[in-house]
């Protein structure tokens, strides 16, 4: 659906293949794509950068304090970070997520010392790799090396190891707690801002089993809630979308059901239900950006549209961008 005009402070990205190859990569939305430090580490492809920098255009503009949720997160802060400008990204994900060993992560930082407990560096090269060619964390990666991987994130984006604390809630992670990430990072172009992750362990598909802080963060509302390529999630979506429609205050970035193309909505119940919430569906850029995705491609033939593919659904009579950092 074509939108000519959007609330608050949202704002139109370039609409054609045209346009957007005018912007001539690596600069895109005024952002020097191919010098975002995952990019030229090679942990994520500069199109995909490009793609997600083109929402942060149209999302948060101007940078202020969103908290983004992400369902089904898998360790993924590059995305979010670059889509959303978050500075509070809350991470939904029912595989367990030990403190100890993110903190052995930060203690290693990249060097793999500790071959007993985790994977050796041709491994992890193996897995960085994947990320860049695909878009996202393997399932498979997540299961044997969550911790490394959500450290290895946050260097490759730039993030200064003596920048980041973590901490647990007072409750058990694997009961109702949470573990937080704090850690100072800039945008592309833009100041050092203090950040933070807050990672709950829960299964998105099942809203009652949810941590009564989780449930109490939703009942508070966010800004934006962001799912990538959490193609086990999707076919649920009914059973968790009510409450994302509901604290949802600014938009959803979501991938669509996988096999859709570019030009399909998420499927035609689930954009019933967002229209019906008053939510507009804002997918100019997709198309213009599959061209790219595949001009920029090794193999074009490979390119596949749900590894990469998010929808935005812009909420009317979204404002601007309000405070609301956990406590």
């Amino acid at each position: 659906m074509a939108v000519n005009r959007l609330p608050g402070n949202f704002r139109r990205a370039p609409g054609t293949l045209k346009e957007l190859q005018r912007l001539a990569l690596p600069l895109t939305h005024n952002v020097a794509v191919q010098e975002i430090g995952i990019v030229k580490k090679r942990g994520l492809h500069p199109v995909q950068a490009g793609y997600d920098v083109a929402h942060r255009a149209i999302i948060n503009p101007f940078g202020r304090d969103y908290t983004v949720i992400y369902g089904a997160w898998g360790g993924d802060t590059a995305n979010p970070l670059l889509s959303t400008d978050a500075t509070t990204l809350v991470g939904i994900d029912k595989k367990q997520l030990s403190a100890n060993r993110l903190e052995e992560a930060l203690v290693e930082w990249g060097r793999y010392e500790n071959r007993s407990k985790f994977s050796d560096a041709k491994e992890m090269r193996i897995m960085k790799s994947y990320r860049y060619g695909h878009y996202f964390w393997l399932e498979g990666f997540i299961t044997s090396d969550f911790p490394r991987l959500v450290i290895m994130d946050l260097k490759m984006l730039g993030v200064r190891r003596s920048s980041i604390r973590i901490t647990t809630s007072g409750k058990s992670y694997s009961d109702d707690g949470y573990i937080d990430i704090d850690f100072r990072w800039a945008y592309p172009g833009g100041p050092l801002r203090d950040r933070k992750i807050r990672i709950f362990k829960a299964d998105l598909i099942v809203p009652d089993s949810y941590p009564p802080a989780l449930a109490a963060l939703i009942a508070r509302g966010f800004d934006v809630y962001f799912q990538k390529s959490a193609m086990e999630c999707i076919d649920d979506l009914q059973n968790y979308l009510p409450w994302v429609i509901k604290g949802a205050r600014k938009c959803i970035l979501i991938s669509p059901t996988p096999g859709s193309l570019p030009s399909e909505p998420v499927n035609k119940s689930v954009a019933r239900s967002l229209e019906k919430a008053r939510y507009i569906r804002f997918g100019h850029i997709n198309p213009a950006y599959a061209g790219l995705f595949r001009q920029y491609s090794a193999d074009p033939s490979a390119v596949i549209e749900y590894n990469w593919l998010v929808e935005l659904w812009v909420k009317m009579g979204a404002g601007r961008a309000t405070r609301n950092k956990p406590a």
